[in-house]
């Protein structure tokens, strides 16, 4: 996959951060994802050129045609058919901002929203330099989209809360699992429950992800491993190298092309 990068922004605090880019990816045929992926961050997309056909492990598959915009949750792996006579290509909006990912947890696509104005204003705006703009356009999208997403009411994000500030500012720390659960006053069993039925993932996992993602953020950045070892308390170069292998299946340096890339 080539990834034509428009932009990439941080704003606000360590709870608040977007990027955006265009992808276009070369299909002269039917392709079917190697693996199924997830993202430890949702996003939204919009479909220029071509058609996508979700496949979700429970059999559910949602079609995203032209024009249509579709939301991938946190955390949620999906396999990927991809048809078009050439290049596909779609806008994404990668995001974390407050818990919308943990309120939100399922895929879906809606067609017909009207959006692409709003889109296009994203991108031009940060085409301009103007991040004033982009974030106003940004928010203006989430106006539209959000009310349309269906949301999990059963869960009660509130009873955790504490933990997820917690660990969102302090993922450097070390941090015990039994230190969370007394900030939110449950036991521990009864708090890691209810913490992997919001976020799909362990504490310990969850804080693992957010010092991964900061450290792929300083490598777009600039940062040389050694650095960013120090910073966020790796135990190595070697063992960061593996880390994002594994979870990400690119090395520092495709990490670093994939921003950079215009």
């Amino acid at each position: 996959m080539k990834g034509k990068v428009d932009s990439a922004v941080k704003f606000s605090k360590k709870s608040h951060s977007c990027h955006y880019y265009l992808e276009e990816v070369y299909r002269p045929y039917d392709h079917t994802s190697v693996k199924e992926v997830g993202f430890i961050t949702p996003r939204l997309a919009y479909m220029l050129k071509g058609s996508c056909t979700i496949h979700l492990p429970d059999g559910e598959v949602l079609d995203c045609p032209e024009n249509s915009v579709w939301f991938l949750p946190k955390n949620k792996p999906y396999r990927a058919v991809w048809r078009a006579n050439g290049y596909i290509s779609f806008y994404v909006v990668e995001f974390d901002v407050d818990f919308i990912s943990e309120l939100l947890p399922t895929h879906q696509v809606f067609k017909d929203t009207g959006t692409l104005p709003l889109f296009n204003a994203l991108f031009k705006s940060r085409e301009d330099g103007d991040d004033v703009k982009a974030l106003k356009n940004f928010y203006s999208l989430l106006d539209v989209i959000l009310p349309l997403i269906k949301k999990d009411e059963s869960k009660k994000i509130d009873s955790i809360l504490p933990a997820l500030n917690f660990l969102k500012e302090n993922y450097i720390l070390p941090i015990k699992v039994e230190d969370l659960a007394k900030m939110c006053y449950m036991s521990q069993s009864r708090f890691y429950q209810v913490f992997k039925e919001i976020t799909n993932t362990s504490p310990i996992d969850y804080k693992n992800a957010i010092k991964l993602a900061d450290a792929v953020n300083m490598i777009q950045m600039g940062s040389s491993l050694e650095q960013i070892c120090e910073r966020l308390n790796f135990s190595s170069p070697a063992f960061l190298r593996r880390l994002l292998k594994k979870h990400y299946n690119k090395t520092p340096k495709e990490i670093k092309k994939e921003r950079l890339h215009i």
